[in-house]
């Protein structure tokens, strides 16, 4: 699976971009046909503040777009609010597809 990642407004570093990629890339166990993954990274606020970190991931599949999204305190924390998020859904889809 190809995973396209997109940051808005900062230059990201390697840890986290191994980070997400690495968790992103698991998704592949729960549903095969994933075709490719954009994973969007920006920061919420104003920027002499503490920011938020948003974490969107969307994932593209034969037919179909799953779309998560999940703000917190740091990348990584929205990275695994975001997988879990994508796990239950593509369960949900794969059983929905073998039902017909």
């Amino acid at each position: 699976m190809q995973i396209n990642f997109h940051a808005h407004e900062f230059k990201t570093d390697v840890k986290l971009l191994d980070y997400v990629e690495q968790k992103v890339g698991k998704l592949a166990h729960y549903f095969e046909q994933i075709i490719d993954a954009d994973v969007y990274l920006s920061l919420e606020g104003k920027k002499h503040i503490v920011r938020d970190k948003t974490l969107t991931l969307k994932l593209h599949l034969p037919g179909n777009t799953i779309v998560t999204t999940e703000t917190c305190l740091s990348f990584e924390e929205a990275c695994d609010v975001v997988v879990e998020h994508a796990k239950r859904q593509l369960t949900k889809y794969k059983e929905k597809l073998h039902q017909h």
